[in-house]
């Protein structure tokens, strides 16, 4: 599966020619942090995204925004704005910009959902117990995981379209001065886009790429085989209880096994909240960003 719609090693340097200090600065400071997002990228493409990386990554992205802040508020920046009003390439940034909060809001909804599923199952865990009549409450869990796949895919495919649109946009302008923004600021599309996509394969269940019937039940549930991210954890631990209670598991639900389990649902909850609170600073700073464009084109 296309993970990134743009490549991040698609970036060039930024053009070297006279520009005012401060201006300069701020955006060669922008450029550094696309840069750390960039590596960070690559090396967490390679693997199934860990909760750790994907905190940092969402942390330096809302860095990112500040920083495009502090751009936006210098004169010289204000004058190129305006200098451009009108023109496509500056309603492709807002765009952009659009893109990126929808996609936001649809990884909200997804953490929402995922966190909501979790305490209901812990719940009913904590209640009734590991047994046979819990079934159908696991089975609705799963197939929650499952129906997140339609909706990670279509949110994937339009942040593929936003940096599409970005990528090409700025290839008309003549003036260098004004090149230098659009790069940044398209750069920060670009780039914002695919950290926003690699969040979203995070909700992607495992099933398809992991075969836990290939993995002693034991292992599974009692935390023998761990993985890169407190969702994969506990699919492991649900798919491991579904083999048990169908009979083909090869042993019973035991009271460590029962514990280890709903360890890793409320994990998945603690989880939830903290990117929930990652993501909400990323959804601010993008706001105002937007928001500082348009009082720059109205002026």
């Amino acid at each position: 599966m296309k993970v990134f719609s743009s490549s991040p090693t698609c970036f060039i340097p930024l053009p070297s020619i006279s520009l005012p200090m401060r201006f300069n600065h701020l955006a060669e400071t922008v450029d550094v942090s696309l840069q750390k997002l960039k590596s960070w990228l690559q090396a967490s493409a390679a693997s199934t995204p860990s909760d750790n990386s994907l905190s940092n990554g969402l942390a330096e992205l809302s860095r990112v925004s500040s920083l495009v802040e502090n751009l936006l508020q210098v004169p010289t920046t204000q004058r190129m704005i305006i200098g451009i009003r009108g023109k496509n390439c500056i309603d492709v940034v807002l765009d952009g910009y659009v893109g990126l909060l929808e996609a936001c809001n649809v990884i909200r909804e997804l953490l929402m959902m995922t966190k909501e599923r979790s305490q209901g199952l812990h719940s009913v865990f904590r209640r009734k117990g590991a047994n046979r009549a819990t079934t159908c409450s696991i089975d609705a869990f799963v197939i929650s995981r499952g129906s997140k796949k339609k909706i990670v895919h279509q949110c994937l495919n339009q942040s593929n379209q936003v940096s599409e649109n970005c990528s090409r946009y700025s290839e008309a302008e003549k003036d260098l001065e004004t090149l230098v923004l659009l790069k940044v600021m398209g750069d920060v599309i670009i780039i914002s886009a695919s950290v926003l996509s690699y969040l979203l394969t995070y909700f992607l269940s495992s099933c398809g790429n992991w075969c836990p019937w290939k993995v002693p039940t034991r292992f599974l549930l009692k935390n023998r085989v761990n993985r890169g991210n407190v969702l994969s954890q506990v699919d492991d631990s649900i798919h491991a209880l579904r083999m048990l209670f169908s009979g083909k598991g090869g042993g019973d639900v035991d009271g460590v096994a029962m514990r280890e389990t709903q360890r890793r649902l409320k994990a998945v909850e603690e989880q939830m909240d903290h990117l929930e609170i990652r993501l909400e600073n990323v959804f601010k700073g993008m706001i105002q960003n937007r928001v500082s464009l348009l009082n720059i084109i109205s002026n």
